[in-house]
């Protein structure tokens, strides 16, 4: 049976060979769940065919080092505005983004300190592609204060990232400000 290649159920169909005295089908309903639960996210895979890029088939190790000079996002009646900041790690290469990620929120602050780590299980030939977003938490909506594409690594070990933060005006209105610094490491199987 093929590894999904999306959330969901398929329907698979198997033909029994191999003895000639044992003919017959076999159908299978299967259904790839992510545990929400779970401190890793397992990503969907299709089985390689000849002519496929390389298998994409380890750990992506992400940590959320700190974030510098945000946009502020909740405005005081006594001054400087400030942001109550989280990050989000986004997949981009199915059907519409997933998160696959997400930091603790720092309260008050447009220089947050997270140093805090998630990772990804990946089985894939299709390279994957994923998006950091920074947030800002509310009561009521979450806003939007930036995103970068975070760039994988082509070889195993820890690589220093610093993303500057793009604006995407259909997350908001407001410019983006400000960069994020990560810790990724590509841990092949």
């Amino acid at each position: 049976v093929p590894f999904p290649s999306q959330a969901g159920p398929a329907e698979h169909e198997l033909y029994l060979s191999g003895d000639p005295s044992v003919t017959g089908l076999v159908r299978l309903r299967t259904e790839w769940v992510a545990d929400p639960r779970a401190p890793e996210f397992v990503w969907p895979a299709r089985e390689a065919a000849e002519g496929d890029d390389p298998v994409w088939h380890g750990q992506l190790v992400v940590t959320a080092e700190s974030a510098s000079d945000l946009r502020a996002a909740d405005m005081s009646l006594f001054g400087k505005g400030t942001s109550d900041p989280y990050v989000k790690l986004l997949t981009t290469t199915i059907p519409r983004p997933s998160t696959t990620w997400k930091s603790k929120v720092i309260k008050k602050t447009l220089n947050p300190v997270w140093n805090e780590t998630g990772s990804v299980q990946l089985i894939t030939t299709t390279k994957p592609e994923f998006l950091v977003e920074i947030w800002d938490e509310d009561l009521d909506a979450d806003d939007f204060l930036g995103e970068a594409v975070l760039p994988l690594p082509t070889s195993p070990g820890e690589k220093q990232v610093d993303l500057v933060l793009n604006t995407n005006k259909s997350k908001n209105k407001r410019d983006a400000k400000g960069a994020v610094k990560l810790r990724v490491e590509w841990r092949p199987a």
